[in-house]
């Protein structure tokens, strides 16, 4: 059985899921499948600008990119912005749809709208048999999540799932699964071996406070708020954030930039906030 698992490099919420669910294969009697960044196999230029133009719109002009989010998830608009997608991503993803084609894989497991998109177009067209999942990674599910010829779709929450239903997709398609973590994040681990490791107090109320990879929302704004707790502030990407939080940091506050133990900041953590 041939499996597929692909994402695209825009955060790192896509691939640490696609990760997950690769990892998950690996003990699975199914066999082992193969993780692939859908970047790979797109034009030079569209992958070195991918990413960057979308954390550009997020982190500096926040507001264009909320119209831009809201305006192509308008009802009306969604056969335009499907027929767009379908044009844009053909000129920029070829090399994706060849390798798609020529793997014909059993299961393409996906973890972002673009390959829904592409792999749903394939498979419309008969280029393709494969079963296609899309693992929704956001709470609130955008349209653009959603393609003719997907067969199933995996949702973090309940209330995911009554949107997906709002936009046409039919309940026996949808599954409410949580949104997939690495195995480590459910291993035991040593609450004062962390707490040394971390640099942590003993008995303080402790909060993480997480801005995902891009290091966005109004973090200063919460931890100066906190004053009456212990804080590990994440600050992903975001250099600027992480050294002016620095400046700040105490034995009260623990700043970091982009982790890799994230399951070891949850494990101490009494409370988690995003901003």
């Amino acid at each position: 059985m041939k499996i597929l698992v692909i994402y695209a490099t825009a955060g790192a919420g896509h691939r640490k899921a696609a990760e997950a669910i690769h990892q998950g294969f690996k003990n699975s009697p199914l066999g082992e499948a193969i993780l692939v960044d859908s970047l790979d196999h797109t034009s030079p230029l569209f992958k070195r600008t991918y990413s960057g133009v979308y954390t550009f719109l997020i982190t500096e002009i926040p507001t264009l990119w909320g119209f831009i989010f809201w305006l192509i998830d308008l009802p009306f608009l969604r056969p335009l912005v499907l027929a767009f997608r379908r044009i844009y991503n053909s000129l920029n993803a070829g090399p994706l749809h060849r390798y798609l084609e020529k793997e014909n894989f059993d299961y393409i497991i996906s973890t972002h709208f673009m390959l829904n998109e592409i792999s749903a177009a394939l498979k419309r067209k008969g280029k393709i048999r494969s079963t296609i999942i899309s693992v929704v990674t956001d709470y609130d599910v955008h349209s653009i999540w959603t393609a003719p010829g997907i067969d199933y779709y995996t949702v973090a929450s309940e209330w995911t799932k009554r949107k997906l239903i709002s936009l046409g997709i039919p309940l026996e398609k949808i599954a409410v699964t949580g949104i997939p973590t690495h195995e480590k994040f459910s291993q035991p681990k040593n609450v004062t071996e962390l707490r040394n490791k971390l640099g942590l107090k003993n008995g303080m109320f402790t909060v993480l406070v997480a801005t995902g990879s891009f290091g966005i929302g109004p973090i200063e704004e919460i931890i100066h708020v906190m004053k009456d707790f212990q804080v590990i502030v994440i600050c992903g990407h975001n250099k600027k954030l992480f050294e002016r939080l620095s400046k700040e940091a105490s034995d009260r506050v623990k700043v970091f930039g982009l982790v890799n133990n994230m399951d070891e900041m949850i494990k101490f953590s009494r409370l988690m906030g995003s901003g």
